[in-house]
């Protein structure tokens, strides 16, 4: 029994003293501007917490992959998560509003920072003047608050959701939150506080000349969240730019569901256009 006893308190010990580490280790996280996970925030205006988020991004090192997320997570183990495979038989809805993209086109008194998000992972972050995005049978209006890519270093691979089981070589997300909101951290834990319009690319024999712009920016931010390298300001350009033309017709799918990653929060309106975006294989292997 005396041996039983001194085992647990060696484990609880043990226990003690790494939470001990990881409390000194985690009192010099501290930045000059939160990364919020659904994005950037204003610490003095939006009161994120920047060191909660870099301990949560420190934990997914640790948790070893999404089917345990909800082990750290709970809300990771919800009834909406995303991502899914989107069948295109899904039920037609004829109720169902075109969007309204004209903001898109709109670049004065518009900043925008592109960010190494990691590996195959790029950000463009809003700043500036509102960009909102209305229409689409969504129950408010939108602001735009940046657009991120999600690649995979084969052809195959690389985009997040899933259509008819294929997965495609890219994804963008282009992320909104709710206009009339303070800020994003706010409508985040909101229901409907979060809306995200998806596209797939397709491969092409040729590049994709409207991605030069950005793509030429790319090697300013090779390092990864551990210095100042890993963003940069570009020239701004219309966001119409990149998606396909037609847009005032576009079809999607539609979907109630979650952020892809913890906090998972499950407020998230999913837009996935059914019109894919070309982009050659070159341009697809691109790595930060």
């Amino acid at each position: 029994m005396n041996q039983f006893f001194r085992c647990m308190y060696e484990a609880v010990f043990q226990i003690l003293t790494i939470y001990k580490w990881f409390a000194f280790f985690a009192q010099f996280l501290v930045c000059d501007q939160c990364d919020c996970l659904t994005d950037q925030c204003d610490c003095e205006t939006d009161q994120c917490d920047c060191l909660t988020d870099q301990l949560l991004l420190l934990l997914l090192h640790v948790v070893p992959g999404p089917d345990d997320w909800f082990k750290t997570f709970p809300k990771c183990g919800g009834t909406t998560q995303s991502p899914i495979n989107i069948s295109s038989n899904a039920s037609y809805n004829p109720h169902l509003e075109y969007f309204d993209f004209r903001e898109y086109k709109l670049t004065k008194g518009v900043t925008l920072t592109l960010t190494n998000k990691g590996g195959h992972t790029a950000e463009v972050i809003y700043s500036g003047r509102p960009i909102i995005l209305r229409g689409g049978s969504l129950p408010y209006d939108y602001q735009l608050l940046q657009y991120h890519f999600h690649w995979g270093s084969q052809d195959s691979r690389g985009s997040e959701h899933i259509l008819d089981g294929e997965q495609f070589p890219m994804e963008l997300h282009v992320v909104h939150y709710q206009a009339h909101l303070p800020n994003v951290s706010v409508a985040q834990i909101q229901p409907n506080g979060l809306a995200v319009v998806g596209f797939f690319f397709r491969t092409s024999p040729q590049n994709n000349t409207r991605f030069d712009k950005l793509l030429a920016h790319f090697d300013l931010i090779k390092t990864v969240a551990t210095n100042q390298d890993n963003e940069t300001v570009i020239e701004t350009f219309p966001l119409t730019d990149l998606l396909p033309d037609g847009l005032d017709k576009l079809h999607y799918y539609r979907y109630q569901g979650s952020l892809t990653t913890p906090p998972c929060y499950e407020t998230v309106i999913w837009s996935i256009a059914t019109e894919t975006i070309p982009i050659s294989d070159y341009q697809a292997s691109v790595e930060l």
